[in-house]
């Protein structure tokens, strides 16, 4: 893919695996879009205030520990944030979770490409809004 002449999505990358949040993160970097990443979903309140984000990405091994109440407070007040859940093996959302797009496969690549080709939708739905 070539990188976008307009700045793509925000998007926020929880990702506790670190080869994975880098390649991840210079991947969509060099496709333009705007991105902070993070190890751990507890860390993301304090790094980062509400409202930077139109898209989380959280990368599910086991279970998917996400801070609600900053995630109530992350966006404007008539558009939160996509949250995104990206799962290679078993995995659980805990009972609290807030709605999550699932996007799972057998393989971190095929992950990858579902991941871009979601963002690069996303995008297009915006420039179509704007």
């Amino acid at each position: 893919m070539e990188p976008r002449s307009q700045p793509g999505p925000r998007v926020l990358l929880i990702e506790p695996q670190q080869s994975l949040r880098r390649a991840r993160a210079r991947r969509l970097l060099a496709l333009g879009y705007q991105v902070s990443a993070v190890p751990a979903a507890e860390l993301a309140p304090r790094a980062f205030p509400p409202g930077l984000y139109d898209v989380i990405v959280v990368g599910a091994h086991d279970s998917c520990p996400f801070p609600s109440d900053w995630y109530h407070r992350t966006g404007r007040a008539d558009r939160k944030p996509v949250i995104v859940v990206l799962a290679s093996g078993p995995f659980r959302l805990e009972a609290t979770a807030l709605p999550a797009i699932v996007i799972s496969d057998q393989t971190e690549e095929a992950i990858e490409d579902k991941l871009l080709a979601f963002l690069s939708s996303v995008t297009q739905s915006a420039k179509e809004a704007s």
